[in-house]
């Protein structure tokens, strides 16, 4: 990812500094990691648990 995202500067040519660069991808996979996956996870888990119970079975 933080290559990706180097390469990514290099070729629209913007500036950029590695230190900062790992540390912003560092804290995007956190917050991804800690609070959106467990959220979008949850509700995919509710989502599935309701499903069988809202058809009805003949």
């Amino acid at each position: 990812m933080i290559r990706g995202n180097i390469e990514w500067h290099r070729t629209t040519g913007r500036t950029y500094s590695l230190p900062v660069q790992i540390r912003n991808t560092m804290e995007l996979v956190e917050q991804v990691a800690r609070f959106k996956a467990p959220k979008y996870l949850s509700a995919y888990m509710d989502v599935l648990h309701m499903h069988p119970r809202s058809t009805v079975r003949t």
